[in-house]
C-alpha cells in the first residue's frame, strides 16, 4: 500500500488531505502530521486522513509523497530535519510562497534520490483558519508547480497527477519569475494595508479621524492583520523583488499625485483605466499567452520545455471590441465624448 503524508499546520494542509481523502485513492494511506496540537485535533475531527499524529518519523515511514504545508519560518529546519528519513526516491513537494528559496532548501538538504518540485496553490477562496479548510477549494484553481533540476519526469507527473486529481490546473513557471509575481500581487498587498494603517494611525488626528473609519477604510486596512512575523518572514525571502515593486508603487502614487493638480479629465481617464483593469481580472478577460502552460498526466514533460524560454513568458491582454462587459459604463466628463 502507497502513503501520501501531509506535514502541515495551517488549513491549505488540511484542505488538502480532505480534497486528497474525497478522491479515493486505491490502495493508499493519507498520514497527517504535524507539531500542533490543534491542527491534529481538527485533523482528527474532519476524518481527512486515515491516521493523525504527532512523531514525525512515523509519519514518513513508507511515505512515497510527501507534502509540507507549514510557515516559511519554519519550512527551512522541517526539510533539514526530513531529508535524511525520507524513504529512497521520495516525492515532496510544498506549499511555499517563495520558490527560489525552497529550491535552494531542497538542493541543500534533500538526498539525490529524492524529487522536489515546489508547489503553491492559488485558492481564491479565502481560507482564514482551520475551521474554513475544504477540500473543494482547489476546484479550477491556477497551481503552480517549479520542479528542481534533478527531478525525475515520472516523480514530476506523480504531483502533476495530484493536481489535477484534486481539480487544479498545474502552472509551471520560472522560480524567479514566480517570486517577482508573487511580490507584486502577494506581498504588495499586505504591505500596502499595512503603510495605510500606519499612516492614518500615526497621525496626530487619528483619535478624531478613527471615528470617521466606514466600509473603504475598513476594506483596504483588513490585510494588516494578517500575521506581522510570517509577512516579515516573506519579504526576507524575496526581498530584491519586494523593492522593486515598492519603487514601481512609489513611481505610480508620485504620477497620481501629479495628476490630482492637473485637469480632472486625466486623473478620470486613469481611474477608468484601473477600473477597467480591474473588471477584466474579474470577469477572467486577462489572457494568458499561447506559450505551453503545463502538460497532463500523460504528457511526456520533457516536450513541454522544448523551444521555450519560462523565464520570457508573459501575460497578453485579448483584443477587445467595443461593448465588453469590462468597460466603463457611466457618465464620463463632455470633453471624453
Amino acid at each position: 500500500m502507497d502513503r501520501i503524508t501531509i506535514i502541515g499546520s495551517g488549513s491549505i494542509g488540511l484542505s488538502m488531505g480532505l480534497g486528497i481523502k474525497a478522491i479515493g485513492l486505491k490502495e493508499t494511506e493519507l498520514v497527517g502530521t504535524s507539531g500542533n496540537r490543534k491542527w491534529r485535533e481538527k485533523a482528527t475531527e474532519t476524518g481527512a486522513f486515515d491516521s493523525v499524529g504527532g512523531h514525525l518519523g512515523n509519519a514518513l515511514d513508507g511515505a512515497r509523497l510527501v507534502i509540507l504545508d507549514t510557515p516559511a519560518g519554519e519550512t527551512r529546519e522541517l526539510m533539514e530535519a526530513i531529508g535524511p528519513i525520507l524513504e529512497q526516491d521520495c516525492r515532496v513537494t510544498n506549499t511555499a510562497l517563495s520558490m527560489v528559496q525552497s529550491l535552494e532548501w531542497a538542493d541543500a538538504y534533500f538526498r539525490e534520490d529524492t524529487t522536489f518540485v515546489a508547489g503553491r496553490p492559488l485558492v481564491r477562496t479565502p481560507v482564514a483558519d482551520l475551521d474554513a479548510a475544504d477540500g473543494g477549494i482547489f476546484e479550477g484553481a491556477d497551481y503552480c508547480l517549479v520542479p528542481s533540476a534533478t527531478a525525475r519526469p515520472d516523480a514530476i507527473r506523480t504531483v502533476v497527477g495530484l493536481v489535477e486529481a484534486l481539480g487544479a490546473k498545474p502552472l509551471f513557471l520560472d522560480p524567479h519569475e514566480h517570486d517577482s509575481y508573487t511580490a507584486a500581487v502577494t506581498i504588495m498587498p499586505s504591505l500596502l494595508s499595512s503603510a495605510l494603517m500606519s499612516m492614518a494611525s500615526e497621525s496626530p488626528s487619528w483619535r478624531e479621524m478613527s471615528k470617521l473609519v466606514a466600509n473603504e477604510f475598513d476594506e483596504m486596512s483588513k490585510l494588516a492583520s494578517v500575521d506581522p512575523v510570517e509577512l516579515a518572514t516573506e519579504i526576507e525571502a524575496n526581498t530584491e523583488s519586494v523593492g522593486v515593486w515598492i519603487s514601481r508603487m512609489i513611481d505610480t502614487l508620485e504620477f497620481y499625485r501629479s495628476l490630482t493638480q492637473g485637469p480632472k479629465e486625466q486623473i478620470e481617464e486613469t481611474l477608468v483605466h484601473a477600473w477597467e483593469e480591474r473588471a477584466k481580472l474579474e470577469l477572467g478577460a486577462i489572457v494568458e499567452d499561447d506559450g505551453p502552460r503545463a502538460p497532463s498526466s500523460g504528457e511526456s514533460f520533457a516536450s513541454m520545455f522544448v523551444g521555450s524560454r519560462l523565464a520570457g513568458r508573459v501575460r497578453d491582454i485579448r483584443e477587445a471590441d467595443k461593448g465588453d462587459p469590462w468597460q466603463y459604463k457611466g457618465k464620463r466628463n463632455e470633453t471624453d465624448r
